[in-house]
């Protein structure tokens, strides 16, 4: 049975509750009454049979409107004073912004969760120092502040942006390991022989497509397939634009599946996943595919390195380089079937011991009741 107390979860979309935090709120609501907060989309609508779902009307994910992020303070505020929650944790850097600074206004606890830093502070120019300054001002509100990586911790510790005290690393958000569990290769390909690589992900450029779709080039389709799953987001200024996207789509050894609601038979039919992006927090399709077991290629950049035993589940290469996908790649095509296995056994393993829900929803939950109880202190 549910307590009287609440906690009032934000964040930018009813898929991301969905799909990455269910677990948590299935735990959270045991002992607390969960209210959930996000804009509208198709999934809000189990979000409402299960708790409490409140819209969130101005919560526009890549909006640069000053009205509308103003309108988001006035909506969360007034969120607040009618739910008056024991604990607020606001996901993604919008929420944990807009939060931060109505916790700190209403004396409420917030638990601000960077899931990423945000594409804006990844480019760098005007855009990342107007956020640099949105970071400074409202995280002093925060009661704590959660990273998935230790490197964007250290940047937030080397440029000011948060009192170290208030900082905590969490190795991601959790993966239901009975849902995600391990298959026996299914075929999707033509050629039989042939190595299937996986994209599972947004379409942006600082996924570093641009690049695996040049690299794909330089293999035949008796070598390796690409199994590219996602859509343009045409909200996101580093989305693919529709030219992009059909110059990899029309390659002969690239298969699209657009978007995909589960993705497990498309990591059943790779034998890798990977990952060339730029920047994560840390990767849930790498995560995923790990809990399913297959060995993973990625990016040597915080989020993605994390997951990495280099040679033991996978292999990491240079980010943006043409030149180190076409390696990485290369060297994946020359590994032997039980070597592949082998790497994908030891994937499965390495989320066992670290990255379950299980393992994550103990440690979140520690922390907000930390946050509850200095708060009635």
């Amino acid at each position: 049975m549910a307590g009287t107390s609440r906690i009032l979860l934000i964040s930018n979309s009813g898929l991301s509750m969905v799909k990455f935090r269910t677990p948590l709120i299935r735990q959270l609501s045991k002992k607390h009454r969960v209210i959930v907060a996000c804009p509208k989309d198709r999934y809000t609508e189990s979000i409402s049979t299960s708790t409490e779902f409140r819209e969130l009307h101005f919560l526009k994910r890549k909006s640069l409107n000053p009205i509308w992020d103003f309108m988001l303070l006035i909506e969360i505020f007034l969120l607040l004073v009618k739910t008056k929650p024991a604990l607020v944790v606001a996901y993604t850097v919008k929420p944990a912004i807009y939060a931060s600074i109505v916790c700190g206004m209403c004396r409420r606890p917030c638990v601000a969760v960077l899931t990423g830093l945000g594409s804006g502070f990844i480019g760098g120019g005007v855009v990342r120092k107007i956020m640099e300054a949105l970071y400074r001002l409202s995280l002093r509100f925060a009661a704590r502040i959660v990273f998935l990586n230790e490197s964007d911790r250290s940047e937030f510790f080397r440029t000011g942006l948060a009192e170290p005290s208030k900082c905590i690393v969490v190795s991601g958000e959790g993966v239901d390991t009975d849902y995600y569990q391990p298959r026996d290769a299914i075929s999707m390909s033509h050629w039989k022989e042939t190595l299937r690589i996986g994209y599972i992900g947004r379409l942006l450029r600082d996924k570093g497509l641009l690049e695996l779709g040049k690299a794909v080039q330089e293999f035949s389709v008796d070598e390796m397939e690409l199994c590219l799953v996602g859509t343009i987001d045409s909200n996101n200024p580093s989305s693919l634009s529709e030219a992009e996207y059909q110059e990899i789509a029309s390659l002969t050894n690239v298969t699209t599946f657009g978007f995909v609601e589960d993705v497990r038979d498309v990591i059943a039919g790779c034998d890798f996943i990977i990952l060339p992006s730029y920047r994560e927090g840390l990767s849930m399709a790498l995560l995923e595919a790990m809990s399913m077991g297959r060995p993973i290629l990625a990016s040597d950049i915080p989020g993605c390195r994390e997951l990495v035993i280099d040679g033991e589940n996978g292999y990491t290469f240079r980010a943006r380089s043409v030149e180190a996908l076409i390696k990485v790649i290369r060297k994946a095509i020359l590994l032997e079937r039980d070597e592949i296995k082998r790497m994908g056994q030891k994937s499965r393993t390495m989320i066992e011991d670290h990255f379950s829900s299980a393992i994550i929803i103990k440690t979140m939950e520690h922390i907000f009741d930390e946050c509850i109880y200095e708060r009635i202190k």
